[in-house]
């Protein structure tokens, strides 16, 4: 979207295009500790278990992400990011960082939910999900690629599953709001206790495949966020590659009559049992 600078500077604001400054000015002012970084730095988009497209971040001291074209350097098209989203910004000390930009329904980092506009230190270990898109983004810096993540296989090695699931969100929950869409008041805390009462119930009732499959549809009626629990938590024949990877992770090692144990993930904590 902006032109390129031609060359390194100790002020973080020469080489960067008037247009690109007066246009994000309302959004993200740069700081002074930012500096541009060595060429070769990417941030890469991984769907489906595969690299779907690459952005180059070694241009500009900062980058802006989001739905609108005219502030984002790059544009992100999912219905949940917000207009203008995060920005990337590379200190001068060799560290990158992540702020999130007050969006509506947050940023992770591995896990992490980003506090808004504050900086969060973003590494090339690092997983970054936005909002409530299923991409990943991993930041890639100058070097030989990495090997792209591989998820668990399915112990019947297949390649879909029936699967039924139960959620229970809570304060810190990327979209905190129930299945009524009420805002949450429960903490985090509160629905680690709601899902391994849930988990440990219906470990006890569960004695057949069948008992748990019956159970688990009726808890999930009674108790999950997911709007699932209008047919009893049944997602469905669910492909890989559907689900973000920690989810994903967790339900396809499974065996059919098979239940995980909680998952902790960005949105809240989740149950799966697979039926098929």
């Amino acid at each position: 979207m902006f032109s390129t600078p031609s060359s390194y500077s100790l002020n973080p604001l020469d080489g960067i295009h008037p247009a690109k400054l007066y246009a994000q000015a309302e959004h993200f002012v740069c700081p002074l500790w930012a500096q541009r970084p060595a060429q070769g730095w990417r941030l890469d988009v991984i769907k489906n278990h595969e690299l779907a497209e690459s952005h180059c971040v070694d241009a500009h001291p900062y980058f802006l992400f989001g739905r609108n074209p005219n502030v984002c350097d790059y544009v992100l098209e999912h219905r949940s990011i917000s207009r203008v989203h995060f920005a990337l910004v590379f200190h001068r000390n060799g560290s990158v960082y992540l702020v999130d930009l007050g969006s509506q329904l947050g940023t992770t980092i591995t896990g992490r939910r980003c506090t808004p506009f504050h900086s969060c230190c973003v590494t090339p270990r690092d997983t970054i999900y936005i909002a409530e898109s299923s991409r990943a983004y991993c930041l890639r810096a100058p070097g030989p690629s990495l090997k792209l993540p591989s998820p668990r296989r399915c112990k019947s090695e297949g390649l879909s599953a029936v699967l039924f699931h139960i959620l229970v969100k809570h304060l810190e929950s990327v979209n905190p709001y129930d299945r009524h869409k009420a805002p949450l008041t429960r903490t985090k805390q509160q629905a680690a206790d709601t899902i391994h009462h849930c988990h440990r119930t219906l470990q006890q009732q569960g004695a057949s495949p069948e008992t748990l499959t019956k159970e688990f549809r009726a808890m999930a009626a009674r108790v999950s966020d997911c709007q699932s629990y209008k047919a009893e938590g049944c997602l469905g024949k669910v492909r890989q590659g559907q689900l973000q990877l920690d989810m994903e992770a967790a339900a396809f090692a499974l065996a059919v009559g098979e239940m995980t144990a909680p998952v902790d993930t960005p949105v809240g904590f989740h149950l799966f049992l697979r039926t098929c």
